[in-house]
């Protein structure tokens, strides 16, 4: 689908389906990405038929959430799920960003349903090519994927992001971070199996920012970071940052 003409392409739907094989890909394009997700839990797929295809999203800005004009619940959690796909991959330009409370769950098979916990799933690799990883302001946002997980630059320039308080969590097997989270006095959670890597161009800002309130400026506390390696290495490459210091 090549929607790079169209300057908005809002998708609202909780799940895509992958069923091609191995050599397919399918390709979104648009000017700006917007998934809008649901609460509720999505039609079931057919796993018998599930594929081995590949999943590319393009824009220069990548939204999970809501476009304008929107009114969103603050206590929903919409939930995105891309299945069927051994690799699913964003690439923005721009920036990926949320606007709410937000998932996306990534995987290449779904296997045995198991009651109270619901179907269970392996596989399926995500990357986020970009070169900032955000959050509007008090937003939460969950990616997690049955394989690894890859935040990396896409060649153009982190713009700056000033928005207080927003929560990013990534959970995958091995998770490689090379690119700009920016997250002002927000909440960075990282949860790994295997290994969690800081390349070189690693950025991880969650430090606070000056607030001005009329005629006086008020300071914001820094955020928290969390990297935990079940049973890999944690490593920080040199030339990667971390600030999580109070303005």
């Amino acid at each position: 689908l090549d929607a790079s003409r169209i300057g908005r392409l809002v998708l609202g739907t909780p799940a895509i389906y992958g069923y091609g094989g191995s050599s397919d890909v399918a390709t979104i394009r648009a000017g700006e990405f917007v998934w809008t997700g649901l609460a509720v839990a999505p039609g079931a797929a057919m796993p018998d038929t599930l594929g081995d295809g590949r999943l590319n999203i393009a824009a220069s800005r990548i939204v999970f959430g809501y476009g304008p004009n929107t009114q969103p619940g603050n206590q929903v959690v919409d939930n995105r799920i891309a299945l069927g796909f051994t690799d699913v991959t964003f690439t923005a330009s721009e920036s990926v960003t949320s606007t709410n409370k937000s998932t996306l769950s990534v995987y290449h098979r779904q296997g045995e349903y198991v009651a109270g916990t619901g179907y269970q799933y392996s596989g399926g690799n995500l990357t986020v090519a970009t070169p900032l990883l955000t959050g509007a302001a008090g937003s939460g946002n969950t990616l997690t994927a049955g394989g690894d997980i890859r935040i990396i630059g896409s060649g153009g320039a982190a713009v700056p992001a000033a928005a207080l308080g927003a929560q990013l969590k990534l959970a995958g097997a091995n998770i490689l971070i090379d690119s700009s989270v920016v997250l002002p006095s927000g909440h960075f959670t990282v949860n790994a199996s295997g290994d969690i890597v800081l390349g070189g161009n690693a950025r991880l800002d969650l430090a606070g920012r000056a607030v001005p309130m009329f005629d006086i400026t008020k300071y914001s506390w820094g955020g928290d970071l969390i990297l935990t390696s079940s049973a890999g290495n944690i490593r920080q490459e040199a030339g990667s940052t971390i600030d999580v210091s109070a303005e």
